[in-house]
Parts: structure tokens; C-alpha cells; sequence
């Protein structure tokens, strides 16, 4: 399975919109936790259909939340246990495995933190069955989780060491990604922190050893687009089935395009329904290069802004 969280910091504008789309196209994830959504009502109903997922559960902005949502991909057997304006509890039934998923927005302010470790302990019905969090948890770990302005407390960090501790929880590490959280200002130091993470029981770790996290950062949010896949894909060299051309308004006026079409007219022998098979075969063919250039140079650009700014 692959899950995807992210504090998006609104999806109020078109943009926010196009930059979730284009990484959901690129990763496919099959569980999605968004907080900060700052939207209401039929908004998410919109949202469900441009992301093309199904929508699972969503609190509305307010001024007590801040929007918190639930999607899902493949109709997986999703039932709510509980929710708040600062989290939502599922139970998961999945083919290979269930599990119990918790999506966190936990509270920024440093007076309300233990507020969240309440939450977790109050969440956990210690019934030894596989168990997944995660999220914003607005707090680190380790001195090593921040870079830039005033060093953590140490009473807030170890507030939240014993929080894991209590609940037999343990820290996901990323494989790409360290900090989730960056401030800029012209005027102030740029900061950095690991404050989305997954963590996760050992019945968890048990049933998904192999699990694979990786961290992007995104220009419509201080905060990382974090991804979990529980089955990362083995290598393998079978080329895939050709693929099928699907046409958009902008290939209309390109001139590669274009070409191509002119080409195989040209070159293809037989009538009319001849020449426009073969047209589509060799566009889904051209359609997927250029699209797996664009992607590559989207991915290239990713990892060249990540590396920029840790």
C-alpha cells in the first residue's frame, strides 16, 4: 500500500490543486491524509473528483479546525473509530493484512503539545494488532530533527519520546528526506525541522519490513509531501504494453506532434481505418515518452530543490 500525507496548508486556490495532482500521478498513492485543507462542505466532494479518489471522512474549516480529510483509492473497507479536529482514526481492511490508521494534525502551540501525547495514549486500545500513525506532529525527536533558530526544549522533545514509549511505538525513518518542515524569511534565518513523520507498532513493522518512505518538498506549502510505500516495487526488465494515446489540448499544437501524425499517415500502407490505427499506436508511443521525459525532469528538479535546501 502507499500512503500519502501532507499538510497542505490550504487547496483553496487552483494551484495548490494541480501541484497535489501532479504528485498523486506520479505516486499513486492508495490512502491519502491531508490537514490544514482550510475547506468546507462540497469543496472536498470537488477535491474527490480532480484527485480522483474516493472520499473516506473530512472535518470542515473552522475556527476551531484547521480541515483534516481522509481519501482512498482502491475502496478498501475503511471504518471510522473516532475523529476530531486534530485527527482521524480508521480500522483498515486490506487482502494481505488490516491495520488501525490514524491521521495526525498535532497541535502547534507549545502549551497544547501534550495535548497530542493525550490523544495517542487515549487512541491506543492495546489490543496488539498492527497499528500506523501518521502525519503533522509539530514536534521532533532528536536535536538532529532541527537546523537553524533556537534549540528545541529538552522536556518538549522528551515529551514526546515517552509518549512513543508508552504506546510501544517506534520512529519510521525516511530513505530520502530528512527535514519535512522549512521556514524562509529575507529578514531571518532559514530553519528546518522533522515535524511529519510516520510511527508505527511492532505488529506493524512485523507485517511491512520492507516499508519505504520518502520526503519532497513542495513550493505551495512549508511543509513535505511524505509518502509511504508499504511494497516497493522490485526491479525488473519486461517492457511494458504499448501504450495508448489519449489526446489533450496540447498536443494539438505541437509540432512533434504533429509530425508524427504526418509521418505515418504517409508511410502506412492500406485504407483510411489503417492509417488511423497505426497514428494512434505511434502517438500513445510518442505521448508516452514525452511524458515519461516530463516526469523524469519534474523528479530531477524535486530532488535538485531538496538538495538545495537541506
Amino acid at each position: 500500500m502507499i500512503i500519502l500525507c501532507w499538510n497542505c496548508q490550504g487547496l483553496g486556490k487552483i494551484q495548490a490543486v494541480q501541484h497535489l495532482q501532479q504528485y498523486i500521478r506520479l505516486h499513486t498513492p492508495e490512502l491519502l491524509f491531508l490537514c490544514e485543507t482550510k475547506l468546507k462542505n462540497t469543496a472536498y466532494d470537488r477535491l474527490s473528483f480532480l484527485l480522483g479518489m474516493d472520499l473516506v471522512f473530512s472535518m470542515d474549516y473552522s475556527n476551531n479546525c484547521s480541515g483534516i480529510a481522509l481519501f482512498s483509492l482502491n475502496n478498501y473497507d475503511i471504518t471510522m473509530l473516532a475523529y476530531s479536529d486534530r485527527f482521524l482514526h480508521s480500522y483498515i481492511s486490506c487482502d494481505s493484512s488490516s491495520f488501525y490508521f490514524t491521521g495526525i494534525h498535532g497541535f502547534s502551540e507549545t502549551s497544547k503539545k501534550t495535548k497530542t501525547w493525550d490523544l495517542i495514549d487515549s487512541l491506543n486500545n492495546n489490543d496488539g494488532l498492527p497499528w500506523l500513525l501518521g502525519g503533522d506532529f509539530n514536534e521532533i525527536l532528536a536535536d538532529n530533527e532541527k537546523q537553524g533558530g533556537c534549540r528545541r526544549a529538552r522536556s518538549q522533545i522528551n515529551n514526546f519520546r515517552q509518549c512513543l514509549s508508552r504506546n510501544n511505538l517506534f520512529d519510521c525513518k525516511p530513505s530520502n528526506g530528512w527535514f519535512t518542515w522549512s521556514k524562509h524569511g529575507p529578514n531571518s534565518p532559514t530553519l528546518f525541522e522533522r515535524l511529519d513523520r510516520f510511527v508505527g507498532n511492532m505488529a506493524w513493522k512485523a507485517n511491512n519490513p520492507n516499508y519505504n518512505i520518502t520526503s519532497d518538498f513542495d513550493a505551495k506549502s512549508d511543509h513535505c509531501f511524505l509518502l509511504m510505500n508499504t511494497e516497493p516495487p522490485p526491479l525488473t526488465n519486461q517492457r511494458p504494453p504499448p501504450s495508448s494515446f489519449r489526446f489533450e489540448n496540447c498536443w494539438a499544437t505541437n509540432d512533434e506532434g504533429i509530425s508524427v501524425v504526418k509521418q505515418t499517415w504517409a508511410s502506412t500502407k492500406g485504407d483510411t481505418l489503417d492509417k488511423i490505427k497505426a497514428i494512434g499506436s505511434c502517438l500513445g508511443d510518442w505521448q508516452s515518452q514525452k511524458r515519461s521525459k516530463s516526469y523524469g525532469r519534474i523528479n530531477f528538479l524535486t530532488k535538485s530543490i531538496n538538495k538545495f535546501l537541506q
